[in-house]
């Protein structure tokens, strides 16, 4: 009796043990291949994936979408738009200026927690994001930028210092979303519906 009572007690003990393996499961094609680091989007990975072969969203760089480089850029453009070589042509001079107006505009983005010029850390301490990113073309944006974060470094700017950078800082931020806003218009034009979603999707347009 007591060696069936033993015997009985030991196949619920495994039975316990291998619970838990069938409520983990393995993973699926799409969440290994896209959990990869520098990995393409797993199969499986439906909607969440990316927009393969596209440079969708998750794929924009600085300055305009699908990052490496501008003739990337064009590439990836080109493919959405579906356009013959003649009609992209005809629309690079218009997509290279919002291109421009956009790599401006972001270079007026500062750098979060980034250490600031003259030895003072960032907000959250020196060091705190790493490597300072390397600095932006120059543009009246970036120069802007780049003057107010001089003066915030500075430990006697005056109250009235740091107002006048700022107001410059903001209307050279101002004169460049004007600028951006100008060249999408013109850009939109001679576009179809749907060549315009797809630059909406790609982050050119807005």
């Amino acid at each position: 009796m007591k060696s069936k009572i033993g015997l009985w007690a030991m196949v619920l003990l495994i039975s316990a043990m291998a619970v838990p393996a069938f409520g983990q499961g393995a993973p699926d094609a799409g969440g290994a291949a896209g959990g990869a680091p520098g990995g393409a989007p797993g199969a499986g990975g439906g909607a969440g994936g990316g927009r393969a072969g596209r440079g969708g969203r998750g794929a924009r760089g600085a300055g305009g979408p699908g990052g490496g480089g501008r003739a990337a850029q064009m590439t990836a453009i080109q493919t959405a738009l579906g356009s013959t070589p003649d009609e992209f042509t005809a629309l690079t001079p218009k997509l290279t200026a919002v291109l421009d107006d956009l790599a401006v505009v972001q270079s007026g983005q500062g750098t979060l927690f980034a250490p600031r010029a003259g030895g003072r850390g960032g907000r959250g301490g020196a060091g705190a994001a790493g490597a300072p990113p390397a600095a932006p073309a120059a543009n009246d944006v970036a120069t802007a930028l780049a003057d107010l974060t001089t003066t915030l470094a500075a430990p006697d700017a005056t109250a009235d210092t740091i107002k006048a950078k700022v107001d410059a800082y903001r209307a050279a931020v101002k004169a460049a979303t004007d600028k951006l806003a100008k060249d999408r218009d013109d850009l939109k034009t001679g576009l179809s519906d749907k060549q315009q979603a797809e630059l909406l999707d790609l982050g050119v347009l807005s």
